[in-house]
């Protein structure tokens, strides 16, 4: 029965991938959202060029977000530099150098450039995994605005298979606003609740497991230079840490120079709940940017952490994001532990214990490429709806050294290469990746969008390949996107000796149903030579005011 439903599901998007597509933009807001990356839409991207960093306004403050990878005349497709959340319609801004059109610019009928990498699963939206330890970067202060915004969704997550059928209900209210009606007030509010109805765990259904606060704060400006922020938030200066429970001050001197410090405690990492008995604090130091040079902030701070009445950690945090160079983007991130104590002997030797860096060079309008390393520890995921391979993939690749390129080599034609390695000197944990993928975003007449692309993972434990195709169409103005997929899994456990293969087939579907109410469906099935069935059926309704 399930197996029908996801047929008539497929019926469904492949007439609407027959609509006739109507070009109907939306300058700088977010129109599409997948499992790694950001699609941004603008009334026209001359100004933008490839390796290019799109900024966000947060809470009076604007913090680079995103990196372009690719883009048509009129959408870009963005690598998120932190663990910054995007749902569609968020806002994103721009400040490259508007250049002159050049005669061979796409045609304003291209409606959104393909992901590079994973599958597009739209309503598990990606504001749907939080984790413990954000790299946001550092903020930079902007003049004052007078906006709110607010959301309201209800979703469900449905697994039908041979062995069990499942479903999670998901409710969602997002409140964010910034000098509230011109005043000094500003608020950050993200929470949700999940139900999962006949689960036979009693625990996922407790208060204290369903509910999930991942922001409840309130921020009140003194002056331009001085503020204060109570309740739940994470720092963007300080982003590593996580979020704090408590009391947050910041006071600036100048135009470039700020200092701030944070008391309170940190959340509960079993449920993300409030602790008491996890206190923390410390102070920091930011320094801005010069008037009209290229951006980049540094963050230094001293912080401590306690467990009851010991200390956890004490430890000095750095963080670096801006254009280093020209074309030359960097963003890094460091802790370094003053405190050990091991059977009561205390150890208070330098000791690095998180790093992360990226560098990204954008060699042309049609060439950029990446590095980066992380060896960051402790990253936890409180909502995660991404299927078994893309979790593998994601935990696998993590850590570790990753470097990628992307070329356009002609009009309408990407590709690119990426790769991670993860090594240790008792190669006990150690992985290796690489993904290649082709995109060409405009099929003659049909105006869709085609990617192939291919992964392939290797581990001490399992051996992986991934091949896929995926077609993107919009339609009816822009207010429908829909995506077809087929993607071939083979598994080889290197340990047990053991084979396994898979084929996915899928298909999504986002409406805007009207003035920010939004509609979103997703199915996935899943077949293996062992003749097991998995259906994954997702829907979401959103609405923005």
């Amino acid at each position: 029965m399930h197996r029908l439903r996801f047929i008539l599901f497929l019926l469904f998007i492949a007439a609407a991938l027959d609509a006739q597509e109507t070009v109907d933009t939306v300058q700088g807001a977010v129109s599409y959202v997948s499992s790694r990356n950001v699609y941004v839409k603008f009334a026209t991207t001359q100004h933008i060029a490839i390796g290019d960093t799109l900024f966000i306004e947060k809470n009076g403050q604007r913090l680079a977000a995103l990196v372009v990878t690719n883009k048509s005349s009129v959408s870009c497709v963005c690598s998120p530099i932190n663990s910054e959340k995007f749902s569609l319609s968020d806002p994103v801004l721009s400040f490259g150098i508007k250049e002159t059109p050049k005669k061979n610019d796409e045609p304003e009928s291209q409606k959104r450039e393909p992901d590079d990498v994973a599958i597009v699963k739209v309503p598990e939206d990606d504001d749907a995994t939080h984790s413990q330890k954000d790299a946001t970067p550092a903020a930079k202060p902007i003049p004052r605005r007078n906006k709110m915004r607010a959301q309201l969704s209800a979703a469900s997550y449905s697994t039908f298979s041979d062995y069990q059928d499942n479903t999670t209900l998901r409710y969602a209210f997002v409140l964010k606003g910034d000098r509230i009606k011109g005043s000094n007030y500003s608020t950050d509010n993200y929470i949700v609740y999940r139900h999962t109805p006949n689960s036979r765990d009693s625990l996922r259904n407790t208060l204290g497991f369903a509910l999930k606060i991942y922001a409840l704060s309130g921020k009140f400006n003194f002056s331009e230079n001085t503020s204060i922020t109570l309740g739940r938030k994470i720092n963007p200066r300080i982003s590593s840490i996580g979020a704090v429970d408590g009391l947050q001050f910041e006071q600036g001197f100048g135009k470039r120079l700020v200092a701030g410090a944070i008391a309170g405690s940190r959340p509960r990492l079993s449920d993300y709940g409030v602790d008491f008995s996890l206190m923390q604090g410390g102070i920091y130091l930011g320094l801005n940017p010069k008037a009209k040079e290229r951006y980049n902030q540094t963050t230094l701070a001293f912080l401590e952490q306690r467990n009851g009445s010991s200390v956890d950690r004490r430890f000095i945090y750095t963080q670096y994001t801006g254009e280093l160079l020209k074309n030359l983007n960097v963003f890094g991130s460091m802790e370094v532990d003053l405190y050990e104590k091991v059977h009561d002997e205390v150890n208070n030797s330098p000791r690095l214990t998180n790093f992360y860096a990226m560098v990204r060079y954008r060699f042309s309008r049609n060439m950029d490429a990446s590095l980066a390393y992380d060896n960051r520890k402790n990253i936890i995921f409180y909502e995660s709806y991404k299927n078994y391979i893309d979790q593998l993939i994601d935990q696998e690749t993590r850590q570790g050294l990753r470097a990628s390129i992307n070329y356009r080599p002609v009009k309408r034609l990407t590709v690119g290469v990426h790769s991670s390695w993860r090594f240790q000197k008792s190669q006990a944990n150690s992985a290796k990746n690489i993904n290649a993928y082709i995109n060409y975003s405009n099929i003659p007449g049909i105006n869709a969008a085609i990617s192939l692309s291919g992964t392939f993972l290797e581990t001490n434990y399992i051996h992986s390949a991934n091949l896929g195709i995926r077609l993107n169409k919009n339609f009816w103005d822009g207010k429908i996107s829909s995506e077809l997929y087929y993607r071939n899994l083979n598994y080889r456990y290197t340990q047990i000796e053991k084979t396994k293969q898979q084929h996915i087939v899928g298909a999504s579907l986002s409406w805007r149903l009207y003035k920010g109410l939004s509609l979103y469906l997703y199915a996935e099935n899943t077949f293996d030579d062992e003749n097991f069935d998995n259906l994954r059926f997702n829907t979401k309704l959103m609405q923005r005011f």
